[in-house]
Order: C-alpha cells, then sequence, then structure tokens
C-alpha cells in the first residue's frame, strides 16, 4: 500500500464512532423491535452502518493489530458480521443484528470513545516531540542533543552578528 493510501488509526477510530452514532441516532431507533422488522429502509441504514464498522474494523486489524494490542474488543465478530451482510445477506438473521445494535454497540461505542481519547493524546505526545522518548536514550543523551542542536543553529553566524557589521 502506498504511504498516501494509509490512513491513520484515529480515522478509522472516528469513522467507527460516526457509524455507530448513525445507527443511534436515527430516529426510528427507539428500542422498538417491531420498527426494525417493519421499515425496511431503517434496516438497510443499520446494515450499512454496520458494514462501514467492519471495513473500519478490518483495517484496524490489519495496520494496527487490534486482535492483539486490544482483545477486549470483537474484531474478528465485526468483520465477520460486515461479510455476512455484505456476502450472505439473504440470510440476516434480524434477531441477531437487533441484539448487537441494543446490546454491543453501546459498549463498543464506550470503547470508541476510550480509543479515541488515547490515540488523540498519543498524536499530541508526537507533535510535542516528533523525535519521540526512543528506547535506550538517556536523559542525559537527550539533554546533550538539544543542546548541540542550539548550537548548530548559531554556526555560521560570527562575524556578521557582530554590531557595526
Amino acid at each position: 500500500m502506498k504511504p498516501e493510501q494509509v490512513r491513520k488509526e484515529l480515522l478509522w477510530l472516528q469513522d467507527m464512532r460516526e457509524a455507530v452514532e448513525k445507527i443511534e441516532t436515527h430516529p426510528q431507533f427507539t428500542g422498538d423491535r417491531d420498527v426494525f422488522e417493519r421499515d425496511e429502509h431503517y434496516r438497510v441504514w443499520v446494515f450499512y452502518h454496520i458494514e462501514r464498522l467492519g471495513e473500519c474494523a478490518s483495517q484496524l486489524r490489519k495496520q494496527f493489530d487490534y486482535d492483539r494490542r486490544y482483545p477486549d474488543i470483537d474484531w474478528k465478530g465485526i468483520v465477520a458480521t460486515r461479510r455476512h451482510l455484505v456476502h450472505w445477506y439473504w440470510g440476516i438473521d434480524n434477531d441477531k443484528i437487533w441484539e448487537s445494535i441494543t446490546q454491543d454497540l453501546p459498549k463498543l461505542r464506550d470503547k470508541l470513545a476510550e480509543l479515541i481519547q488515547e490515540k488523540k493524546r498519543e498524536e499530541k505526545a508526537v507533535q510535542a516531540d516528533p523525535e519521540g522518548d526512543r528506547p535506550g536514550r538517556s536523559f542525559r543523551q537527550r539533554l546533550r542533543e538539544s543542546h548541540s542542536k542550539k548550537k548548530d543553529d548559531t554556526r555560521g553566524r560570527g562575524d556578521d552578528c557582530l554590531p557595526g557589521r
């Protein structure tokens, strides 16, 4: 994959949060199972956003090893649900989908909020220290590097900094 095609981890998480919000804030999402059964447009809306969740989860698993890093979320199950909706649409079990959106989505929403905050903190830390706190670098080494950078900034100025020149 080309570097310009790689999306940031945070963007995938934010897309997942948006998909959850789209389902939970839909006017038909009243907790009434009968509405879900009767309104095909609403069901398709839910299916589409579950598919989005699955695609994002798939990318997070592949690119960022989320199965290992965050095992408390069923990433594989989210991806499998997407695959089922897309490739075996004729065998969709509405009971399982309803159970997912009423029981699993709130937990996922909460976990996504935590992960998004964590990633935002990480991004701020990287922006504050772009070289990072590489393992093996002592405080003294970082201080020395910082000091040598300041010296490098003044090199070459010599005489042109003196008054009258």
